[in-house]
């Protein structure tokens, strides 16, 4: 592989690593402050996508409950195989 290969699938390697986080982490939202008021809030949230928000909950599903969905699946291939 030429150099400029490389450099070429490391830049879109990078771009796509980029988007997928840019979509996790979602963006971000300031808090909305009263234009004629003295008091100011500083600071926002995070707004994330809604599937962002399912992938989020699925990985920690997984991760929380991941010996018994690995022994399920074991079972049901099992099953299947015989």
């Amino acid at each position: 592989m030429r150099v400029y290969q490389w450099v070429l699938v490391r830049w879109i390697a990078l771009s796509i690593k980029q988007i997928i986080q840019d979509w996790y982490v979602g963006k971000f939202v300031p808090y909305e402050n009263e234009p004629n008021s003295g008091l100011i809030f500083i600071g926002g949230t995070q707004q994330r996508h809604w599937t962002a928000l399912a992938a989020a909950a699925l990985i920690h599903f997984y991760l929380a409950h991941w010996k018994w969905i690995i022994g399920t699946a074991v079972a049901i291939v099992a099953m299947y195989l015989n």
